[in-house]
């Protein structure tokens, strides 16, 4: 399983947290990783599989740093991934009928549209046109 990211700039990691520099932190992609893992490995536990999970967040793009990076945790870097994906070419693995049904499973349970998506309906006339006030986001401004 991979959280791919494409973050640019100079970051760094403290106390299980991510910063931007100069300090303003971002969700910790590692984070969002665990999350992912647990729910995929409930997914399968409920359709009894019995797989390993293999989990890594990617960061993609040559123009990213992160100063004080955990050696201990599941982290590829730009200059890391032709490395791991000629690893991972060079795996023997045999597929089974019970990865295709897995397969079909995960393709089924795919959502093509998403349920949150709910656009109020509205015609141009009905908006209220002006200025707004930039403190509060209200119509009433006065100038003075």
């Amino acid at each position: 399983m991979f959280e791919v990211k494409n973050h640019e700039g100079d970051y760094y990691y403290e106390a299980d947290k991510v910063f931007k520099l100069p300090q303003y932190e971002i969700v910790n992609p590692l984070h969002q990783l665990g999350r992912s893992e647990s729910l995929l490995r409930q997914l399968l536990l409920k359709d009894k599989v019995n797989l390993p999970i293999e989990a890594f967040v990617i960061f993609i793009n040559p123009e990213f740093t992160l100063y004080q990076a955990p050696l201990d945790k599941s982290i590829i870097f730009p200059t890391q991934i032709k490395k791991y994906l000629s690893q991972l070419n060079s795996t023997l693995s045999t597929l089974n009928e019970k990865h295709k049904q897995l397969a079909d499973r995960l393709c089924a349970l795919h959502i093509e549209e998403s349920p949150y998506q709910q656009l109020p309906s509205y015609t141009y006339g009905e908006l209220r046109k002006g200025i707004i006030c930039m403190a509060c986001d209200s119509f009433s401004t006065r100038t003075e």
